[in-house]
Protein backbone atom coordinates (compact mmCIF):
# COMPACT_ATOMS: atom_id res chain seq x y z
CA UNK A 1 0.00 0.00 0.00
CA UNK A 2 1.89 3.49 -1.11
CA UNK A 3 0.20 7.09 -0.56
CA UNK A 4 0.86 8.26 -4.12
CA UNK A 5 0.93 6.91 -7.46
CA UNK A 6 4.12 5.69 -8.44
CA UNK A 7 4.44 4.58 -12.74
CA UNK A 8 6.62 1.72 -13.64
CA UNK A 9 6.42 -0.53 -16.94
CA UNK A 10 5.75 -4.41 -14.39
CA UNK A 11 3.57 -2.76 -12.24
CA UNK A 12 0.08 -2.30 -11.54
CA UNK A 13 -0.97 0.78 -9.90
CA UNK A 14 -4.57 0.39 -8.09
CA UNK A 15 -6.81 3.22 -6.62
CA UNK A 16 -7.68 1.97 -3.28
CA UNK A 17 -9.00 4.97 -2.10
CA UNK A 18 -9.04 8.63 -2.02
CA UNK A 19 -8.96 10.61 1.45
CA UNK A 20 -9.10 14.21 2.53
CA UNK A 21 -6.34 15.96 4.21
CA UNK A 22 -7.78 18.11 6.58
CA UNK A 23 -6.34 20.71 9.13
CA UNK A 24 -7.02 19.98 12.88
CA UNK A 25 -5.80 21.92 15.61
CA UNK A 26 -5.96 20.58 19.55
CA UNK A 27 -8.65 21.77 21.87
CA UNK A 28 -9.02 22.23 25.72
CA UNK A 29 -5.35 23.82 25.97
CA UNK A 30 -4.48 26.91 28.08
CA UNK A 31 -3.06 28.87 25.63
CA UNK A 32 -4.25 29.90 21.81
CA UNK A 33 -3.16 27.39 19.12
CA UNK A 34 -2.38 28.55 15.55
CA UNK A 35 -0.03 27.74 12.61
CA UNK A 36 3.41 28.94 14.79
CA UNK A 37 1.88 25.16 16.38
CA UNK A 38 2.04 23.52 13.30
CA UNK A 39 3.29 19.50 13.67
CA UNK A 40 4.47 19.19 10.09
CA UNK A 41 3.63 15.53 8.50
CA UNK A 42 5.55 14.72 5.66
CA UNK A 43 2.85 14.05 3.23
CA UNK A 44 4.77 13.85 -0.23
CA UNK A 45 6.09 16.46 -2.69
CA UNK A 46 2.11 17.15 -3.92
CA UNK A 47 1.10 18.25 -0.68
CA UNK A 48 4.36 20.22 0.34
CA UNK A 49 3.42 22.14 -2.78
CA UNK A 50 0.20 22.71 -1.88
CA UNK A 51 0.72 23.86 1.65
CA UNK A 52 3.39 26.08 0.51
CA UNK A 53 1.01 27.85 -2.40
CA UNK A 54 -1.75 27.76 0.58
CA UNK A 55 0.42 28.81 3.41
CA UNK A 56 3.48 30.93 1.79
CA UNK A 57 6.18 31.44 4.73
CA UNK A 58 4.81 28.48 7.15
CA UNK A 59 7.59 27.24 9.12
CA UNK A 60 6.43 23.74 11.04
CA UNK A 61 7.46 23.93 15.01
CA UNK A 62 7.89 20.18 14.34
CA UNK A 63 8.65 18.06 11.62
CA UNK A 64 7.83 14.25 11.43
CA UNK A 65 7.30 12.10 8.62
CA UNK A 66 5.66 9.26 10.47
CA UNK A 67 1.72 10.12 10.97
CA UNK A 68 1.27 8.06 14.14
CA UNK A 69 4.18 9.65 16.15
CA UNK A 70 3.06 13.44 14.88
CA UNK A 71 -0.20 12.15 15.95
CA UNK A 72 1.20 11.23 20.05
CA UNK A 73 2.79 14.52 19.47
CA UNK A 74 -0.22 16.92 18.57
CA UNK A 75 -2.30 15.06 21.40
CA UNK A 76 0.02 15.14 24.26
CA UNK A 77 1.86 18.68 23.11
CA UNK A 78 -1.20 20.42 21.57
CA UNK A 79 -0.68 22.18 18.07
CA UNK A 80 -2.23 22.00 14.28
CA UNK A 81 -1.48 19.75 11.55
CA UNK A 82 -3.24 18.46 8.54
CA UNK A 83 -4.59 14.90 9.15
CA UNK A 84 -6.26 12.19 6.91
CA UNK A 85 -9.64 12.45 7.88
CA UNK A 86 -10.27 8.78 8.65
CA UNK A 87 -7.82 9.68 11.44
CA UNK A 88 -9.25 13.20 12.35
CA UNK A 89 -13.41 11.62 12.50
CA UNK A 90 -12.86 9.73 16.07
CA UNK A 91 -10.60 13.19 17.45
CA UNK A 92 -13.29 15.33 15.99
CA UNK A 93 -16.05 13.82 17.38
CA UNK A 94 -14.53 13.11 20.63
CA UNK A 95 -13.80 16.92 20.99
CA UNK A 96 -9.82 16.39 21.32
CA UNK A 97 -9.64 18.34 17.72
CA UNK A 98 -11.30 20.62 16.01
CA UNK A 99 -11.35 21.76 12.25
CA UNK A 100 -9.23 25.08 11.55
CA UNK A 101 -11.83 27.15 9.83
CA UNK A 102 -11.41 28.20 5.81
CA UNK A 103 -8.28 26.09 6.11
CA UNK A 104 -8.22 24.42 2.59
CA UNK A 105 -8.72 20.14 2.32
CA UNK A 106 -6.38 18.74 0.00
CA UNK A 107 -6.89 15.12 -1.28
CA UNK A 108 -5.03 12.26 -0.82
CA UNK A 109 -5.11 8.67 -3.17
CA UNK A 110 -4.12 5.62 -1.26
CA UNK A 111 -2.46 2.85 -3.76
CA UNK A 112 -2.07 -0.83 -4.51
CA UNK A 113 0.97 -1.51 -6.08
CA UNK A 114 1.53 -4.77 -7.21
CA UNK A 115 3.34 -7.17 -10.53
CA UNK A 116 1.72 -7.24 -13.54
CA UNK A 117 2.55 -11.36 -13.17
CA UNK A 118 0.73 -11.55 -9.45
CA UNK A 119 -2.04 -14.40 -8.97
CA UNK A 120 -5.01 -12.25 -9.56
CA UNK A 121 -6.97 -14.53 -6.84
CA UNK A 122 -4.33 -13.43 -4.40
CA UNK A 123 -4.91 -9.87 -5.64
CA UNK A 124 -8.33 -10.49 -5.06
CA UNK A 125 -7.62 -11.49 -1.36
CA UNK A 126 -5.36 -9.22 -0.35
CA UNK A 127 -7.39 -5.82 -2.09
CA UNK A 128 -10.50 -7.65 0.32
CA UNK A 129 -8.66 -7.99 3.42
CA UNK A 130 -6.94 -4.91 3.07
CA UNK A 131 -10.11 -2.85 2.58
CA UNK A 132 -11.70 -4.98 5.50
CA UNK A 133 -8.67 -4.76 8.23
CA UNK A 134 -8.63 -0.82 7.43
CA UNK A 135 -12.40 -0.41 7.40
CA UNK A 136 -12.68 0.81 4.16
CA UNK A 137 -15.79 -1.88 2.59
CA UNK A 138 -17.82 -0.03 5.83
CA UNK A 139 -20.01 3.51 4.10
CA UNK A 140 -18.93 6.83 4.94
CA UNK A 141 -20.37 9.79 5.21
CA UNK A 142 -17.22 11.46 3.44
CA UNK A 143 -17.72 11.88 0.54
CA UNK A 144 -14.15 11.52 -0.24
CA UNK A 145 -14.11 7.95 0.85
CA UNK A 146 -14.71 5.97 -2.43
CA UNK A 147 -13.86 2.70 -3.14
CA UNK A 148 -11.63 1.36 -6.26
Amino acid sequence: MLYGAPRHANLVTELLIEETLVLVETTGGDREIGLADLVEIDWGRDFAANFRAAFPGTTAAVKVNYGPIALDYLLAHGGTAYLRMMVARPLLESGRVRLVADAPKFPYSIHAVYSTNAESSVIQLIRHSLRSAMGWDRPSSDSAHTSA
